[in-house]
């Protein structure tokens, strides 16, 4: 059986949740309660709210509001 992890820290969870992206409006995502309660987003619609020029995902970068390596301007240049 295929386990469900969650989008945010990739680690299989008992209940997760489908959430609005606070970046990305009209994209939802699967999210367990502790990335839901930390305010995270997936490190991967961090990097594409930044491409999309959206200035709230700023704060998300600087704050380190996401799992995984930190994000750099190589992540994030097209």
């Amino acid at each position: 059986m295929d386990e469900m992890t969650c989008q945010s820290c990739d680690k299989p969870k008992q209940s997760l949740k489908r959430v609005a992206s606070k970046l990305i409006p009209g994209l939802s995502i699967i999210m367990c309660k502790s990335c839901i309660d930390s305010s995270f987003e997936p490190r991967f619609i961090i990097i594409l709210a930044y491409n999309q020029e959206n200035n709230a995902v700023k704060r998300y970068i600087t704050e380190h509001r996401y799992h995984g390596a930190e994000i750099e301007l190589r992540d994030v240049v097209n």
